[in-house]
């Protein structure tokens, strides 16, 4: 599917495509690499977009395919994250190069890729985290490390391209997931994500619970000890 929209993208600039891939795993694992490779030629990669509050984080999509999200994925956290998910939303820019009078729009051509060391980078989140597509790296496990021989990778990608081009001739495809893909998606997310401490109280709670019914003002009495306080929320 990532594939899929970075060629529609190229051929049909704007197009709805909002999915980031996420590499996740350990330094030397070859994470920025692959995307620098599946950018095909290396001045249509990029890994300068640091921040998204940069007056000139538009200007830096020009001209490059596959841009990369690193630190940013790194260091993300629920606020963070909403910015990302907005941003990624988007499928034109509006704004004025110099010596231009008006700012034009500027249908996206690029998509964008996420890397992180950490594995719980993805926050925990109520609204859902559909657009990250989080994939664990096994460099030990790669017949080929990407970062030993950059030939045999590049031949291979250039083989998932090759594939995924006739699919995209074919106009067999959507650029969304099925509705059983969304919900395996979203339990496979959960691996990613930090351990809800809340969630472990609760079920200690009631693994020693003996009533037979139980509320939610209860557990947020008992299971949470807030035994002199109302929730704010319910």
């Amino acid at each position: 599917l990532f594939l899929l929209g970075a060629i529609s993208r190229a051929f049909q600039p704007g197009c709805k495509f909002e999915i980031m891939l996420c590499l996740v795993g350990g330094q030397g694992a070859g994470k920025s690499t692959f995307f620098r490779l599946l950018a095909v030629r290396d001045e249509w990669f990029s890994d300068d977009l640091r921040k998204l509050d940069d007056d000139n984080v538009y200007r830096k999509l020009q001209g490059h395919w596959m841009i990369e999200m690193s630190e940013m994925m790194a260091t993300a956290n629920a606020k963070s994250i909403e910015e990302i998910k907005s941003f990624l939303s988007r499928q034109k820019e509006v704004y004025k190069i110099p010596y231009e009078t008006h700012p034009a729009d500027r249908p996206r051509q690029c998509v964008f890729g996420g890397t992180s060391n950490a594995l719980d980078f993805l926050p925990l989140d109520r609204s859902g985290n559909r657009r990250f597509i989080p994939v664990m790296v096994y460099p030990e496990q790669a017949e080929v490390h990407i970062l030993e021989d950059e030939a045999a990778s590049r031949a291979y990608i250039e083989q998932m391209w090759a594939e995924a081009m006739e699919i995209y001739r074919s106009g067999r495809f959507k650029l969304a997931f099925s509705p059983a893909m969304q919900r395996y998606l979203k339990e496979h997310q959960r691996d990613f994500m930090p351990e809800d401490t809340k969630a472990g109280m609760i079920q200690a709670y009631l693994d020693k619970y003996t009533g037979s019914m139980v509320c939610s003002k209860q557990i947020y009495k008992e299971a949470l000890n807030h035994a002199f306080d109302e929730p704010k929320q319910w």
